[in-house]
């Protein structure tokens, strides 16, 4: 029945969701010791696809034997151009709340796929094997019915190939105590420590060149060098802040902790807890949160620093344009 369609998901086994134990390798047991891998943790998707998305290099004239036979240079700007072709896959909960979504190269044929289980994070993105991504995992999805769309992406023209096919998650253990609120909102938190290390890398690089152009460009007042070399100190502080202290790490002395640390620590408890958030995970959120304000409060500053001297740079004729 599913060969005899142009997409269609085989049925689905219900998912079974579970943290795994480490329990180390296998290899000092013996060689006499058989291993096999595990099955992957979550819902297992098969489908079956009747052809592959239609390429531009079809459109050539010699593919419908006609003549002439070597392509013109709008056509080969038109296959240099092209997107590779994906399928892009969006899952929703019974109400329709989209929870995860991802791409797989499109494929004729029958192919499979395993999600974990886990939502897709709102705080960062992954461009790796672009255009076919997919976004970091954050806390599984709770026990219930779930519906799978499929999509298919031909040079940016999306089209649905298979709407909402059904499927359902279990739980190995417990799962009452999960706090989704709590999870998400770490998550939330975990998009504007993101977004403040963004500002943070946007506003260095702009120093750096604005300071370049200030020690190159002949005329320019040499207090405006200097002024640069203190937004640089500050931008300093603030690193130590977001990223830790270099030099304590360096000559391997204690440090306190980074934002960084703060957020990957607590977003590494909340996503694998079973639980109520802990007293811990509590304060970490409260810690993350008052860091993150400080840092914005400071970045605020030197960004309002750096564009007055960027007025003066370019008064001065140093090539600078934001």
């Amino acid at each position: 029945y599913v060969l005899e369609q142009e997409a269609a998901f085989f049925t689905t086994k219900p998912g079974l969701l579970l943290r795994r134990a480490n329990i180390g390798g296998t290899d000092y047991k013996g060689a006499q010791l058989y291993k096999a891998k595990n099955p992957e943790v979550g819902t297992t998707f098969e489908w079956y696809l009747a052809d592959g998305a239609k390429r531009v290099k079809k459109n050539r004239p010699e593919e419908n034997n006609e003549l002439p036979h070597y392509p013109s240079l709008a056509q080969l700007q038109q296959e240099d151009w092209e997107e590779k072709p994906y399928l892009l896959f969006e899952i929703s909960d019974s109400l329709g709340n989209p929870v995860a979504r991802f791409t797989k190269a499109d494929s004729k044929g029958i192919s499979r796929h395993t999600w974990d289980g886990r939502m897709s994070s709102k705080a960062g993105i992954r461009t790796n094997g672009e255009p076919i991504t997919e976004a970091y995992g954050t806390t599984f999805v709770l026990p219930g019915t779930y519906y799978v769309s499929l999509s298919r992406s031909t040079n940016g023209t999306l089209e649905t190939l298979v709407d909402r096919h059904e499927f359902k998650v279990n739980h190995l253990y417990n799962y009452e105590g999960i706090d989704m609120e709590f999870n998400q909102s770490v998550d939330a938190l975990m998009a504007r420590s993101n977004e403040v290390k963004a500002l943070y890398t946007e506003l260095n690089e702009e120093l750096n060149e604005l300071r370049a152009g200030l020690r190159n460009t002949p005329g320019v007042d040499l207090e405006n060098i200097s002024e640069a070399r203190a937004i640089d100190l500050e931008l300093k502080e603030i690193g130590v802040l977001l990223n830790g202290d270099g030099t304590r790490k360096k000559h391997e002395f204690e440090t306190s902790s980074s934002l960084g640390d703060v957020t990957g620590l607590l977003a590494w408890g909340a996503y694998n807890h079973r639980g109520a958030p802990t007293g811990t995970m509590r304060a970490l959120k409260e810690d993350a949160e008052a860091m993150i304000k400080d840092a914005v409060a400071a970045l605020e500053t030197i960004d309002e620093k750096l564009d007055e001297l960027e007025t003066k740079a370019r008064e001065q004729g140093v090539p600078f344009w934001d």
